[in-house]
C-alpha cells in the first residue's frame, strides 16, 4: 500500500520524500539532480535527510543515478567521428575527457541537470529530465577542457529524455523504473551502462558503507584495478543476483538488485576522496528512435535483513508483458490470432489466454522477439520471449455487439502468476 509523500526544501534543494506504508523508512528524490535518489534510510521523525541515510549525497556527481556510455564515442577527440572503438586518440583517459555520457544528476562542471516535469501519485514520484552531458567538450576534435567556463557549453544537454518512477514495493525495498527515450536518428552502441550507479554512505555525515559483499556473504576486495583519478575498482559476480555495501558491523547498508537477474557487478572506491560505489554490469545500447526500459531495486538493512528481503523479492516477482495484437475493441472475422510477449526475472513457464473467465487456451511461448530485448534488455531467454495462439471463432460468438474479455495469464518458473494484459474483443461470428 502507498505511504505518504512529503515535499521538503533544504537550502537550494527541493526534495520529494516517499514513506514506506509503515512509516519506518523513506526515500528522497532530489529534483535539481534530475530526480536522482539522494536519501534512503530510516524515518527519524524529522523531515529531510536524517543520519541513517545509506546514500552518498555529498555533491551532484553522486546519489543513485543513471549514467550512459557509447564505445564508439567514449573519449573526447574521437567521439566526434565515432572512431573511439578502434582509436582512442590523444586525450587523457580521465573523466575530464569522457565522450558521449549523459548523466542524470549533472556534469563535471558541478552544474545540475534539473527536471522538466514531476508527477506525484499515491505512493510514487515520477520525474522527467534531459540529462546533461558529463563533459561539455565531448564532441571537440581537440583535448580542450575549458567548457565549464564557456556559457554556451557549461549546461550542454544530451539528446535523451529520462523518465524515472520511484516507489516502495516492500517495507524495506524501493523500486526504480527507468525509461530512456532517444528521439534522434543516432544509434548508441552496446556498453556497460550505469542504470543505476549507487553511491553509498562514505562517512561524511553518515556511516561509511565501505564493505562490499556478495549475496553469499563473502567480501569483495575493490582495490583490484586502478581507475579514473586514482580510484580503484573491481569486477565480480554475485550468485544471488544482488550485492551490498555495508558498515564494518554489517548491520547497516544498502543492496542493489536488477530485476532482469544480472549477477555481474562492479565496485568502485576511493578512501581518500572518499566514495563507495556499486553498479551492475548492465550491457545494452540506446538505438535511434527507441525507448529502453529497466527496473532496479534498493534494499535497506544489515546483511541478514538484506539477504532475506532479496530472496523473497527474487522468488515472488511475477512476470510482465503485453498482448499486442489484436488491438482493443477490434472487430474480427473468424478465428483470432493473439500475439505478444512476456518477460520474467527467472524465466517464463507458460502463457495462456482466458476467454470470458471460462475457456483457457494454451499459447505457444518462445517466439523470436529481438525488439523486446532491445526495449527491455538483459532478461532470461532473450530473444525468445514472444507468444502466439489462436482463439477459435466459436469462443467469440454473439455477433459484433458482444464483447469478449481476453486475459493473458503468464506463469514463471517459480510458480508466480500474473494477468499481464486484458482487453475486450469483438467478432462478427454468428450468435
Amino acid at each position: 500500500p502507498p505511504g505518504r509523500i512529503e515535499f521538503e526544501t533544504s537550502g537550494e534543494y527541493s526534495d520529494q520524500y516517499i514513506y514506506s506504508a509503515d512509516d519506518q523508512l523513506k526515500v528522497g528524490i532530489r529534483e535539481m539532480w534530475g530526480g536522482a535518489i539522494s536519501f534512503f534510510g530510516e524515518n527519524n521523525g524529522e523531515p529531510g535527510i536524517n543520519d541513517s541515510n545509506t546514500i552518498d549525497s555529498t555533491y551532484v556527481r553522486h546519489a543513485v543515478r543513471m549514467g550512459l556510455h557509447d564505445p564508439d564515442r567514449s573519449r573526447q577527440g574521437c567521439a566526434w567521428d565515432s572512431s573511439c572503438a578502434t582509436d582512442l586518440g590523444e586525450c587523457s583517459l580521465t573523466d575530464t575527457h569522457l565522450g558521449w555520457s549523459p548523466t542524470q544528476t549533472g556534469n563535471r562542471c558541478l552544474n545540475e541537470s534539473g527536471i522538466s516535469s514531476v508527477w506525484v501519485n499515491p505512493g510514487e514520484v515520477i520525474t522527467e529530465t534531459t540529462p546533461l552531458q558529463w563533459n561539455p567538450n565531448w564532441e571537440f576534435y581537440s583535448c580542450d577542457s575549458g567548457g565549464c567556463e564557456d556559457g554556451d557549453l557549461a549546461y550542454l544537454p544530451s539528446e535523451l529524455v529520462l523518465t524515472q518512477t520511484v516507489r516502495f514495493v516492500g517495507p524495506k525495498i524501493v523500486q526504480i523504473t527507468y525509461a530512456i527515450d532517444n528521439p534522434t536518428t543516432t544509434d548508441h552502441a552496446i556498453a556497460a551502462q550505469e542504470l543505476p550507479s549507487v553511491y553509498a554512505g562514505n562517512g561524511d555525515g553518515t556511516e561509511n558503507l565501505r564493505n562490499l559483499l556478495r549475496s553469499d556473504w563473502t567480501d569483495v576486495d575493490i582495490d583490484t584495478h586502478l581507475g579514473f583519478g586514482g580510484t580503484y575498482y573491481t569486477d565480480f559476480s554475485s550468485p544471488g543476483g544482488w550485492a551490498t555495501l555495508q558498515n564494518d558491523e554489517r548491520n547497516h547498508g544498502i543492496a542493489l538488485l536488477q530485476e532482469n537477474g544480472l549477477t555481474d557487478f562492479q565496485g568502485w572506491q576511493d578512501e581518500a576522496f572518499p566514495f563507495n560505489n556499486i553498479r551492475a554490469k548492465f550491457e545494452f545500447g540506446v538505438p535511434a528512435e527507441s525507448t529502453v526500459n529497466a527496473r532496479a531495486y534498493l534494499i535497506f538493512g544489515g546483511m541478514g535483513d538484506v539477504a532475506e528481503e532479496a530472496e523473497t523479492l527474487i522468488t515472488t516477482m511475477p512476470p510482465f508483458g503485453m498482448l499486442e495484437t489484436p488491438e482493443a475493441d477490434t472487430v474480427s472475422s473468424g478465428d483470432v490470432t493473439l500475439t505478444g510477449y512476456a518477460l520474467d526475472n527467472r524465466g517464463i513457464a507458460s502463457v495462456v489466454a482466458l476467454i470470458d473467465e471460462t475457456h483457457t487456451i494454451e499459447l505457444t511461448y518462445g517466439e523470436s522477439r529481438p525488439d523486446i530485448c532491445i526495449a527491455w534488455p538483459g532478461y532470461p531467454d532473450c530473444t525468445m520471449v514472444g507468444f502466439t495462439g489462436t482463439v477459435p471463432a466459436d469462443s467469440l460468438g454473439g455477433g459484433p455487439e458482444c464483447g469478449h474479455r481476453v486475459e493473458i495469464i503468464a506463469t514463471d518458473t517459480d510458480g508466480n502468476t500474473r494477468t499481464i494484459d486484458s482487453r475486450l474483443l469483438y467478432n462478427d461470428s454468428a450468435p
